[in-house]
């Protein structure tokens, strides 16, 4: 393939010629080559195809043999590993004639044509579907991707100032994806990533998934889950996290954050305080003496570990989706990020992004139903 990462095929053409595709490579020919990409290949792909030292046949999924819409359908989606299998029970097993049968040669037609070719966690997308998905999401010719410092769960800075984290991978993956030079924009606030994408300065963001938010941006399907959690003062009578809103408690929180905009909904009786930033939060819960801090639990934990004299209550107040968000509008970004998000999740790509960063208390989020 000579350096290319994606390259259309022709199914139709490779079809009506009865050719079988038997595998590509991408010339990794000098053993240097081969052994800077095994690391990669064993992290990603091996898990799904090798079990106790023996290499299996990966399956996807089982789709009833009277449905195969549905297997069309998580093909497109490029959510999935391995082989959609079409099982046939009881009448489907018999010969089919009519109307059944000319639906299913119809479906399978449009599977072919959809291009769905899987390979390492990643299956194609067809043709028009990624165009239309990369003039979306590169309107200046780049993919400008929001990177918010204030979530350490998603991005923090290396030793040389460089960005990293599991959005920074992503990031970075999709743009290979789509063939597109990405550009990390980087902010101190999730408030600020909300207000550029209203303004159209970036293309993708990595935000949490909230109704408020949900007016100027569509999402994907979460890609990690985190805890939102409460600090507060060893000598505080608060014990659990229930007792919060109340009269006279002051709370404070990161300005435009996921926790600012649930508990703005969610307080009935405590008071809300904003600091800039998130990160900024600890530190003005002690020099203004509030009485407690919301945010990230982790960030929160690494507060604590900084400061003397402060607890976090145990469990935590709210449960955080962590998605890719677009400008509203842009049905096709938001179709292919999504098939992205769940082929993420699926090979592993996502966990591998957190142990690989040392990221503790964040789950991968479930695969979407279907």
């Amino acid at each position: 393939m000579d350096g290319l990462l994606h390259a259309d095929i022709d199914l139709e053409a490779l079809r009506a010629w009865r050719l079988t595709l038997l595998g590509i490579s991408n010339k990794l020919r000098t053993k240097a080559q081969r052994a800077a990409a095994m690391p990669r290949f064993i992290a990603e792909v091996l898990p799904h195809v090798a079990t106790g030292g023996l290499i299996r046949p990966a399956v996807d999924r089982i789709v009833d043999f009277a449905q195969p819409h549905k297997a069309k359908a998580g093909m497109e989606a490029g959510a999935g590993v391995g082989k959609i299998v079409l099982r046939m029970t009881g009448a489907a097993g018999k010969r089919m004639e009519g109307d059944a049968l000319n639906t299913l040669v119809a479906t399978r037609r449009a599977m072919l044509a959809a291009g769905a070719l899987m390979l390492g966690g990643c299956a194609a997308t067809p043709a028009a579907d990624r165009g239309a998905a990369r003039t979306e999401l590169a309107p200046t010719g780049k993919l400008r991707a929001a990177i918010n410092f204030g979530n350490p769960i998603l991005a923090s800075r290396g030793t040389g100032g460089e960005p990293q984290g599991v959005s920074v991978d992503l990031a970075r993956e999709a743009a290979a994806r789509l063939d597109l030079a990405v550009e990390l924009v980087q902010f101190n606030s999730a408030g600020n990533v909300v207000d550029a994408v209203k303004a159209g300065r970036v293309d993708m963001a990595f935000v949490a998934i909230d109704p408020v938010r949900g007016a100027d941006m569509d999402y994907t399907a979460p890609y990690v889950i985190i805890e939102g959690a409460y600090l507060v003062r060893n000598a505080s009578t608060l014990q659990r996290n229930e007792e919060v809103d109340r009269p006279g408690t002051r709370v404070v929180v990161g300005r435009g954050s996921a926790y600012d905009l649930f508990l703005t909904r969610e307080l009935k009786s405590a008071a809300l305080v904003r600091a800039p930033t998130s990160p900024a939060v600890t530190d003005m819960f002690l020099a203004q003496n509030l009485d407690v801090a919301a945010g990230v639990k982790q960030q929160l934990e690494a507060d604590a570990r900084r400061v003397s004299g402060v607890r976090l209550l145990p469990g935590r107040f709210m449960v955080i989706e962590q998605a890719i968000g677009v400008p509203k509008g842009r049905v096709a970004a938001q179709a292919w990020l999504s098939g992205f998000v769940e082929a993420m999740k699926h090979s592993g790509f996502v966990a591998a992004a957190l142990k690989r960063h040392a990221i503790e208390g964040a789950a991968v989020a479930p695969l979407r139903p279907g």
